[in-house]
Parts: C-alpha cells; sequence; structure tokens
C-alpha cells in the first residue's frame, strides 16, 4: 500500500508546499489549509505581539491524523495586514489555486473578524509583486552563475550551464565544437535562422538547438544586446519559476569575436511522447476532457504570470503518459516574451494560434467551450 504523502519527516513548510503538496488529493489539500490556517491563528492569538513566521520558518511534522505544524527560526519585525497576507500568499500562489487561496483566508480570519476587512484582489495584486521580484532576482543570479549555476568562458564560447555533473559532462561532448554532435543526429527542424536535433551525449538524449550565424548585418545587429539562445535560456527559467511543464534547460553556449555574435546553442532534456497534434484523434473522450482542463489550467497559469509563448500551435505541445497519467509540455519559446504586467488582450492573441487547431480538431466547438471557461478564470479579474 503507498504511503501517504503526508507521512512525512519533519520538513520545512515551504519545501513541502513546492514539493508535495501539488501532488495532493483535494481532500488532503482541504484539510493541509485548515490545519496551517488554525496553527497561524492560534500562534496569533497566543502571542499578539510577535510577528507570525512564513513557511520557511515553520515545519511540518506527519502526525497521527494530518500533521502537526511548529515554528522555527527567528521572528523579524511585525507584520499585519498586507504585510503579513501577501508574503503568505506569495508563498502558496505557483502550487494552490484561487479558490485554495481564498479557503486560507477565510481559514485564517476565523469566525471572530470580519472577511470584508481583507481585500482578496489588493492582498493578490501584492502577493504578485512579491513573486515578480523574486523571480527576477532568482533568473538574474543563474544569469551570473549563482543559484546552483555556473558562468564560464571555455573553447572560445561563453556558457551558462547547471552546476550538476550531467550538465558537466554534456558540455565536455561538446566541446571544442557542438556541431559535431549533429552527425548521426535525428533532425527535428532543419532551417537556415536555427537548426534543432536530437542528439545522443553521454548515452543520454538531449534536444541541441543552434542559432545560425547569418552574416555581418546579423553580427552587428546582435552585438550590443544577448543573442536568442541566451534569451531563451532566460526565459525558460521564468517558465520554470513559475511552475510551468517545460524541458529542463542543462546548457547555453554563446559565441563572439570581439562583442560580434557567431553562432549560439542551448541544451534541453529531450522530451517524449507526441505532439497534441498527434495524440488528440487517438484518445478517448475521457482523457480529451481531462487533457483540456489541463491545458486551459496550463495556459491560463502561463497567461496570469505574465508570460506569453508566441507560438501555441499543437506541434509546440508535447503529450506523453506516466504512471497512466496525461502529461503535457510546452515547447519552442524562440517567440515567447515577458510582460511586466499581465495583459488579458495580449493574453487572447497569443491563444489564437492554440484555438485554430482545437477548432480544426473540434467540429462542434464542444472542447473549445469548456477549454474557454476554464481559461478564463484565471484571467478573470484582470
Amino acid at each position: 500500500m503507498r504511503q501517504s504523502p503526508l507521512q512525512v519527516p519533519k520538513v520545512s513548510v515551504a519545501t513541502f508546499w513546492a514539493e508535495t503538496y501539488p501532488i495532493l488529493s483535494a481532500r488532503d489539500k482541504r484539510a493541509l489549509i485548515g490545519r496551517y490556517a488554525q496553527f497561524l491563528r492560534e500562534l496569533e492569538q497566543s502571542a499578539p505581539d510577535c510577528d507570525l513566521p512564513l513557511p520557511p520558518d515553520c515545519r511540518l511534522t506527519a502526525g497521527p491524523g494530518l500533521a502537526a505544524f511548529s515554528c522555527t527560526g527567528e521572528t523579524l519585525r511585525k507584520r499585519t495586514g498586507l504585510q503579513l497576507l501577501a508574503p503568505l500568499l506569495a508563498w502558496f500562489w505557483v502550487t494552490s489555486s484561487r479558490a485554495e487561496r481564498f479557503r486560507f483566508l477565510v481559514l485564517f480570519s476565523g469566525p471572530t473578524r470580519s472577511l470584508r476587512s481583507w481585500n482578496l484582489a489588493e492582498i493578490e495584486r501584492a502577493a504578485f509583486a512579491i513573486l515578480q521580484r523574486s523571480w527576477h532576482l532568482e533568473v538574474r543570479a543563474v544569469h551570473a552563475g549563482g543559484a546552483g549555476y555556473r558562468l564560464e568562458r571555455q573553447a572560445g564560447f561563453t556558457v551558462w550551464r547547471q552546476g550538476s555533473a550531467a550538465a558537466a559532462e554534456a558540455l565536455e561532448g561538446l566541446l571544442p565544437d557542438p556541431d559535431q554532435a549533429y552527425a548521426g543526429a535525428r533532425i527535428c527542424k532543419p532551417g537556415s535562422r536555427n537548426h534543432t536535433a536530437r542528439v545522443e551525449l553521454t548515452g543520454q538524449p538531449y534536444l541541441l538547438k543552434r542559432y545560425n550565424c547569418r552574416g555581418w548585418f546579423y553580427r552587428l545587429q546582435n552585438a550590443l544586446r544577448r543573442s536568442r539562445a541566451v534569451k531563451n535560456w532566460d526565459l525558460i527559467h521564468h517558465f520554470q519559476l513559475r511552475g510551468l511543464p517545460v524541458p529542463e534547460p542543462h546548457l547555453c553556449l554563446e559565441e563572439r569575436h570581439f562583442r560580434l555574435l557567431e553562432r549560439s546553442y542551448i541544451l534541453m532534456a529531450f522530451c517524449s511522447g507526441e505532439t497534441l497534434r498527434r495524440q488528440w484523434p487517438e484518445l478517448p473522450d475521457e482523457d480529451r476532457n481531462t487533457l483540456i482542463a489541463a491545458l486551459a489550467t496550463l495556459l491560463g497559469r502561463m497567461h496570469r504570470f505574465a508570460l506569453l509563448h508566441g507560438d501555441l500551435k499543437w506541434d509546440n505541445i508535447m503529450v506523453s503518459r506516466d504512471q497512466g497519467r496525461l502529461r503535457v509540455k510546452l515547447v519552442d519559446f524562440d517567440g515567447s516574451r515577458l510582460l511586466r504586467h499581465p495583459c488579458r488582450r495580449r493574453a487572447e492573441r497569443d491563444l489564437r494560434r492554440f484555438l485554430r487547431d482545437l477548432r480544426g480538431n473540434d467540429p462542434t466547438g464542444f472542447w473549445e467551450r469548456r477549454f474557454l471557461r476554464t481559461w478564463s478564470a484565471w484571467l478573470a479579474h484582470l
């Protein structure tokens, strides 16, 4: 019998919420939210002059029933209202729905405090601002060679890579000339602008994408700006930090001579499975219903988090099965954009390509209506 996800050793609430909470059942999620809200409310009532802890300063211990919370670490300054609730919601934003965040707020308020005293929209705006600052700082750290990543210079290339042994071995297999990896590789997308193939490095499959140097004008045009490979490297990390399913990025290479851009490459994990275009006709209605709900939630969250994919055709959506469950991943980020703020108008424009393919496979419009109901709920307050 599989062990319940809640029966875990003592662990930080922040770690538990990021790694274990998303796979819990709806019943366990409701119970956990209730227990955590009760813990914070009791802590506030017992020590009104003390600061309430954020998730990194709380521990979760498996108990005979659900789980027990305890407080560790030093308290900071006293927080009230937005100063308290916005950071709390920010920690849970990526892995929780709006209904779950609202439930936490109701339970934390308790019977003695009027819910009307909380402005949920204002709290969410403040929480989202906290998240945006955090995401930008983390991507900046990755770009600078921090946060477990490396920035180095090898064989005439500037290298951004993960600090893992697998990424180091893959880099050895690519240098001094990454083009040698294309020999005997399966070409996925040939072209004059970029060249994509499934390559084998140290016995592992990867997707290697090369952005070609297209002459002197191209070199001069990109002399003072990032290459498309580096731009995609940063954008993929923005997708990852928001909890969106994308291929794992392992390394990025950029070749320059006296600032003039030559070739650039990005190496990612190879996605197994088939494209949505190939999978859809073979799926039964039950799986289609599951897939439409997952895609509506995924794209709704992506647009709510101020990201645009840029080319949501069904060939850029990979579908696979993992332990009987359908999994979805987005690929090809050449047209992706990160906005300063979520924008419904631009999100609707980004969705047009997806809807065009959906309508071609949905003559009655049934699946499109189901998709738009869920997708629109994520952008209802924009």
